[in-house]
C-alpha cells in the first residue's frame, strides 16, 4: 500500500482486470466437447465387446451341452430336446429372443440364437446371430458358430463359413 504524503491515508495500489476472455472460455467449451465425444465412442467399443462376449459364452455353453446331449443318446438335441433334459438349457433363456417383451430373458443381449441339426443329427451348427431389427452400422456385432467339433467361428475371420448360414425356422 501507498501513502499519500499530504494526510497518510492509504490508497490501495491499482491492479487489473481477472477474469476470462470469450477465447478462453470457448476453448476449454471446445476441449470438454471433444472429450465427452471421445468417451461416448469408447463406451460403444466397449458395449459391443461385451454383448460379444456375453455370445460367445453362450456358444460355447451350448457346444458343451451338445457333447453331454450326444454322450447320453448318441445322437446331439435340439433346443427343445436339450431343455426339456432340465440340466442343458438355463431355464431363464428362450429359443428365440424378442428384446420387445420384458418376459424374455436373451441369451446375449441382441442375438438370437439359432441351433442346426442337418439329417442324421450326428454333428449340429449353433449360430448366434446379430438381431435382424438392429441397425448394422451402429453396432457392428458379428455372427458367431459352434459345431460338433467344438471349433469357434466368425464372420469377420471366417467370412465364407457365413455365407451359407440356413434360415431360421
Amino acid at each position: 500500500m501507498m501513502r499519500r504524503p499530504q494526510d497518510n491515508k492509504q490508497i490501495p495500489e491499482s491492479r487489473g482486470q481477472h477474469g476470462f476472455t470469450l477465447i478462453e472460455v470457448l476453448t476449454v467449451a471446445a476441449m470438454i466437447a471433444i472429450l465427452a465425444s471421445m468417451a461416448v465412442v469408447s463406451m460403444r467399443g466397449g458395449r459391443r465387446i461385451a454383448f460379444e462376449t456375453r455370445a460367445i459364452a453362450a456358444m460355447k455353453n451350448i457346444g458343451e451341452n451338445e457333447a453331454i446331449y450326444y454322450g447320453r443318446y448318441r445322437i446331439f438335441g435340439s433346443w427343445n430336446e436339450m431343455r426339456n433334459e432340465g440340466d442343458l438349457i438355463d431355464p431363464g433363456y428362450e429359443k428365440v429372443d424378442d428384446l420387445t417383451s420384458p418376459t424374455d430373458t436373451p441369451i446375449a443381449n441382441l442375438y438370437s440364437i439359432y441351433v442346426f441339426l442337418p439329417d442324421g443329427r450326428q454333428c449340429f451348427t449353433a449360430y448366434a446371430m446379430p438381431h435382424p431389427e438392429l441397425p448394422p452400422n451402429v453396432w457392428k456385432l458379428r455372427t458367431y458358430a459352434v459345431d460338433c467339433d467344438g471349433g469357434m467361428m466368425n464372420s469377420t475371420d471366417q467370412p465364407a463359413y457365413f455365407s451359407v448360414v440356413p434360415d431360421m425356422p
